[in-house]
């Protein structure tokens, strides 16, 4: 399984911009409120903020499992059918989130040699959405493992649940 300190890293991250984030809307809400001023170029940096904590967020939450999952149909099949079900979801977040680092990668290289910037600032775009690239390949190679686990287990039970590095031990700590 991937190391838990490089999510580690991504929850840090994440939860940084997150707590940025809040205090500029904060900041820019009381700025017009009590002076009348609008910070200047607070949706450029609004919109690159949100990029990089979703991309953050995509990935811990694809390590942890944490995405919904409605099994109401293939909680009634048989097992083996759930556990080529369990497959084949797999392999296509696999192909979804390969897809999405490819034409992330593209899309970021190509602002990256236009050295596009936003419309009001000059914050580049490429750094942004190369970081989005990069949490795709991350993502990738998280549902490779996944996928492997459940090759190997032999069990869907645990897709919905927690990986077994994030478990608890006895005694309540974890990992």
């Amino acid at each position: 399984m991937i190391n838990n300190k490089i999510i580690r890293i991504f929850q840090i991250i994440g939860s940084a911009v997150f707590v940025f984030l809040m205090a500029l809307i904060v900041a820019n809400i009381l700025t017009r409120s009590i002076f009348n001023y609008a910070i200047p170029g607070v949706y450029d940096i609004i919109t690159t903020t949100v990029t990089v904590f979703g991309s953050c967020a995509l990935v811990v939450t694809t390590y942890q499992r944490g995405h919904i999952i409605v099994d109401i149909l293939t909680s009634h099949i048989p097992k083996s059918l759930q556990m080529i079900c369990a497959v084949i979801s797999e392999v296509v977040d696999i192909a979804f989130y390969a897809l999405l680092c490819y034409g992330g990668y593209l899309f970021g290289v190509t602002k990256l040699i236009s050295h596009e910037t936003k419309d009001n600032l000059p914050i580049p775009v490429a750094p942004f959405r190369l970081f989005w690239a990069l949490c795709a390949a991350v993502i990738v190679i998280v549902k490779i493992a996944q996928l492997i686990e459940v090759i190997k287990k032999k069990d869907t039970t645990h897709i919905g649940g927690k990986p077994d590095s994030m478990k608890e031990k006895k005694g309540g700590e974890a990992k």
